[in-house]
């Protein structure tokens, strides 16, 4: 990923091949993207990482210029394109050894 913070009013990295972006602000409440370059519409998660991991479904957006409005003011991280993976929070290796025994 690239940065591409020119995409948005907070942080953006960018994968310039296939379209996927991972946005970034903190203390707000409305996050403005533009992804109008990317190839038809796209699955979206936002989620609040001052909180517990949980992703709220705001896609498939389609590829344009878009003010996404959150639900409260906090720190906002939102995912757009196909990443793979669950939705399991990871767990830091100290976490793992703690619980191994």
């Amino acid at each position: 990923m690239r940065r591409a913070n020119d995409l948005t009013d907070g942080y953006c990295l960018a994968m310039p091949d296939d379209g996927r972006c991972v946005f970034y602000k903190e203390d707000t409440q409305t996050i403005t993207m533009d992804f109008s370059k990317a190839r038809g519409a796209q699955p979206a998660v936002a989620v609040d990482t001052a909180k517990r991991y949980h992703e709220i479904d705001i896609g498939p957006l389609d590829p344009r210029k878009h003010t996404w409005k959150a639900p409260h003011e906090s720190d906002w991280a939102i995912a757009i394109g196909q990443f793979g993976g669950g939705t399991e929070p990871p767990t830091n290796s100290a976490e793992k050894r703690t619980n191994a025994y």
